[in-house]
């Protein structure tokens, strides 16, 4: 783990920038580096398990700065596991992945110090003295790194991930992109989000890319879900950036952005690659980004994959799928339409989950839980999640995002929940976009209808004037509904 970490710093020849313009060569990178390494071990001395400091870990929480770079590749080196804690975590969620981590300290910015972070104890099992959950399999002194997903259900799950499980996926995003000619990446996401942390600076690194990192607010974050686009366009051009990674939610703001200015990509003239993921995109948002010339590709991943599993490029593009598996990646759909993924040489994707041995007891293969399609190509077209299957009390099986997404295509709604788990017809919650007439949404939705076969078709709908957000508890850090909360939220009598 520690000479695979060195070796990518050694050869690393590119500038790490930050705000207030901060400015790193790759020599003051490595120095920084070494800092970190000794803080590291004078901080956790008392606490080591072993001569590298294997099993030690510590939380992190902070906003983007290029001090968590040299903090991660010092912490790989060591051995050390780090736990991301990202800001839009509530205090319950904070305190849930430290205690089941048993991080033994905290880093954490602090504005009142002349140094940009500071350390703080913690004790053994956590915040609050609260028993941890036990961490389970031996694999997991392996780890470098515990990454929690924004839970759909409110309650994060840690995924255990090792140095080499991450470089692999980041040696396959430079293979992929490797005729892009990148030499400048800015970081728009948190590094918190295991996307960014991987996509956006291992590969980056193993290119030799040069490497943006401000804090979020000057890329236009405010908050965890309130994105100003002309903030994040404004800090394309500054930083005249190649490629960023954008969820859906931002690219449509962009989108809107540009349109209202009546601007083009022309606006943003470095830009090469705009990767979007983490969520579904509408073709609307797809089909309008390309009349603009922004060069956005649609991607797939998973954290318990280490990320990207599947990723369009300029060579490899097909409108409304999230691209081909990525070199290594082998996928599979099974009798139910859930996509399965492996690796080539059938090492394991992850570590499994804090807690458990494996992710699925199904060797090398790795269950999703996403029902899909893969065209002769080998394209593929997620369909939706296995677990929000609908059944009717017709015994119709019908994935919801089906109906949604050809609602959402129709360009007429901001968002879209279908509902009717053991009822005889399926119903939707609608926002449609501003200023939007009656006729307009009753028409998009008979055009829905019209594509759908007669169990699938919304039968009757509701419209929202407020949309849903992440800070009402109504949408997952990355924009994916809430649905049982946003159900409860609008008093929707549930069947079961």
């Amino acid at each position: 783990m520690g000479s695979a970490t060195l070796n990518m710093l050694a050869t690393y020849n590119g500038v790490v920038t930050g705000s207030a313009g901060l400015h790193w060569t790759s020599a003051q990178l490595r120095g920084r580096v070494a800092s970190w390494q000794q803080s590291l071990q004078t901080w956790l001395k008392p606490h080591s398990h072993g001569p590298t400091g294997a099993a030690l870990r510590l939380a992190v929480r902070s906003d983007n700065h290029p001090e968590l770079l040299a903090l991660d590749l010092a912490a790989a080196s060591l051995g050390i596991a780090l736990v991301p804690l990202p800001l839009f975590f509530t205090e319950a969620q904070q305190s849930h992945a430290m205690q089941q981590t048993q991080v033994c300290g905290l880093i954490h910015a602090n504005p009142q110090q002349a140094e940009p972070f500071c350390w703080q104890a913690l004790p053994p099992n956590g915040i609050n003295q609260a028993k941890p959950q036990a961490t389970g399999h031996p694999s997991h002194s392996l780890a470098q790194k515990i990454t929690f997903t924004s839970g759909s259900t409110g309650q994060p799950k840690g995924v255990v991930l090792s140095w080499a499980q991450q470089l692999r996926v980041a040696q396959q995003l430079h293979q992929a992109l490797q005729g892009l000619a990148i030499h400048k990446h800015l970081c728009l996401l948190p590094w918190a989000v295991l996307l960014e942390n991987i996509a956006g600076l291992w590969a980056p690194m193993l290119r030799g890319a040069d490497i943006a990192m401000p804090s979020l607010a000057e890329v236009g974050w405010q908050g965890g879900s309130h994105f100003n686009a002309e903030q994040a366009i404004e800090a394309i051009c500054q930083h005249q950036a190649n490629s960023v990674i954008l969820m859906p939610a931002m690219l449509l703001e962009i989108i809107k952005t540009l349109q209202r200015r009546g601007h083009t990509a022309s606006a943003m003239p470095s830009l090469r690659f705009v990767a979007v993921g983490g969520g579904h995109v509408p073709h609307t948002h797809l089909q309008q980004a390309a009349a603009l010339g922004l060069p956005v590709y649609e991607g797939y991943g998973l954290s318990e994959c280490a990320s990207v599993v599947c990723l369009n490029t300029p060579e490899h593009y097909r409108m409304g799928s999230v691209g081909q598996a990525l070199p290594g990646n082998n996928l599979r759909v099974d009798e139910h339409q859930q996509l399965w993924v492996k690796a080539d040489n059938d090492t394991p994707l992850s570590l499994g989950y804090l807690g458990h041995t494996t992710l699925a007891p199904s060797g090398p293969w790795l269950a999703t839980g996403d029902i899909a399609d893969i065209d002769p190509e080998g394209f593929v077209f997620i369909r939706g999640r296995q677990k929000n299957i609908i059944v009717t009390s017709f015994g119709r099986n019908v994935s919801p995002e089906w109906p949604e997404q050809l609602l959402l295509n129709t360009g007429v709604f901001l968002q879209a929940l279908v509902y009717g788990q053991g009822g005889a017809q399926l119903c939707a919650l609608l926002v449609p976009q501003p200023n939007t007439s009656a006729k307009a949404i009753a028409d998009a939705v008979h055009s829905t209808n019209a594509s759908l076969p007669d169990y699938a078709r919304i039968a009757s709908y509701r419209c929202i004037a407020q949309a849903w957000t992440h800070t009402a508890g109504l949408l997952t850090a990355n924009g994916r509904l809430q649905r049982q909360r946003i159900l409860e939220h609008h008093h929707v009598p549930v069947v079961l």
